[in-house]
């Protein structure tokens, strides 16, 4: 698919994302500001649905901080556009990969990496306190979480590829951590699944 695809018209040089066009994007902090943004919305929520009784404190899931208002607003404000970002975030990784291992299934991580980013999308929009949404918010986020670790596999045996055949393009640390984190990714599905 056209859309799919990874343009060549990319230079990842100096930390700095250009295309020929005259946008600059520092590509490097991307997918931290991205992160953060989640992560903040998460937190917010998650302190004031305690803090008003619609939660408990201790250890409460993510969806059920954000089905009540004020919660429910903030969690859109912030997962919308988070979300967005994670989208743009694997273009920018599909993009890195492809210049380190130009046979990569660039396309397919792509591909799996913004359908999740689209079923986060569609599973943070859904949530209400009627519960009326339940099943699209269920069937979105677990497509999400799956999606993901299969496009993060991918991405960690196309970059563990790379670094057999050029050990100067990552470090050994980066391969390790990549790989120890989808092997606890992998491990936490399984006992969410059960």
């Amino acid at each position: 698919l056209p859309f799919m695809s990874v343009p060549r018209d990319i230079q990842l040089e100096g930390g700095a994302f250009e295309s020929t066009s005259s946008t600059v994007i520092k590509a490097k902090y991307f997918p931290q500001y991205s992160a953060v943004l989640a992560i903040s919305t998460i937190v917010s929520c998650y302190l004031i649905s305690g803090a008003l009784g619609h939660t408990q404190w201790w250890l409460p899931d993510i969806t059920h901080t954000a089905i009540n208002i004020p919660s429910s607003y903030i969690f859109r404000i912030g997962m919308l556009p988070s979300s967005c970002a994670l989208a743009v975030t694997w273009w920018l990784t599909c993009s890195m990969i492809d210049r380190l291992r130009p046979s990569a299934p660039t396309g397919t991580i792509l591909g799996l990496g913004v359908t999740a980013s689209c079923c986060l999308i569609v599973s943070s929009s859904v949530l209400e306190a009627d519960g009326v949404s339940w099943t699209v918010h269920v069937v979105c986020a677990t497509s999400f979480f799956i999606l993901t670790w299969i496009a993060q596999l991918l991405t960690t045996l196309s970059l563990r590829q790379a670094y057999a055949r050029d050990h100067t393009c990552l470090s050994s640390g980066s391969i390790k951590a990549k790989t120890s984190l989808t092997v606890i990714v992998f491990v936490l599905l399984l006992v969410d699944a059960f």
